[in-house]
């Protein structure tokens, strides 16, 4: 097995081992150990396929897309990267049909709260989400203030924020007269190998794998 390869299951353990935790209104944010982070670096610098695909799907997450197209085209051998690669250019090509999107202010302000209401990119961050959606409602955004709205429908006992529903009301798609859940076509949805070592296997069993449908 390669030094990437060892570095990226490193990495991976660690990941799985950590604590799942959500960002709370008031409570101060923790990023993941560096360490675990500098694993997954240079398991890519030394080549390994499954640690650029981990790079490239959360470059896309964070819609960094040429940077995602750059770290699936170098992750030779995996299938998960060849999907990904096609489906991240599908969707830069239907965004370049598409007509220039609001770039104003308020917009902008939209976007960056939804991700970290939503945990896109890094974990959750409730109350840097309202903050935002605020400014963004003070600017005469309607669907930032539909979802200010919607996020105070029900507040928690003592009338703070209901971190639950908070949660629940992540993906509503605002911008509609009736809220909806937002729609994942305007996504990639990207995908991972089956198993960390999958690209490893011969030919012959990854088809017998792909053929069962897993």
């Amino acid at each position: 097995m390669s030094r990437g390869r060892a570095d990226y299951l490193q990495w991976l353990l660690a990941e799985q081992q950590a604590p799942v935790t959500i960002a709370q209104p008031g409570a101060t944010r923790h990023a993941a150990p560096a360490s675990n982070d500098r694993l997954l670096q240079a398991a890519a610098r030394e080549g390994d396929a499954q640690a650029r695909v981990e790079l490239g799907i959360r470059a896309a997450t964070q819609q960094r897309y040429a940077d995602a197209q750059r770290w699936f085209r170098g992750a030779s051998g995996s299938r998960a990267a060849d999907i990904n690669l096609q489906r991240v250019g599908d969707l830069v090509q239907r965004e370049a049909q598409q007509p220039p999107a609001d770039a104003s202010r308020a917009q902008a302000l939209f976007n960056k709260a939804q991700r970290l209401h939503r945990g896109q990119g890094g974990p959750a961050n409730y109350t840097e989400a309202i903050r935002l959606y605020q400014q963004a409602a003070q600017l005469g955004h309607a669907p930032a203030k539909s979802m200010l709205e919607l996020i105070f429908s029900r507040p928690a006992p003592g009338g703070r924020v209901n971190l639950v529903w908070m949660q629940q009301v992540a993906y509503v798609d605002t911008r509609q007269s009736l809220p909806r859940l937002a729609s994942a076509l305007n996504q990639p949805q990207l995908v991972r190998d089956p198993t960390a070592v999958f690209d490893l296997m011969p030919p012959f069993w990854q088809r017998q794998v792909h053929a069962a449908g897993i």
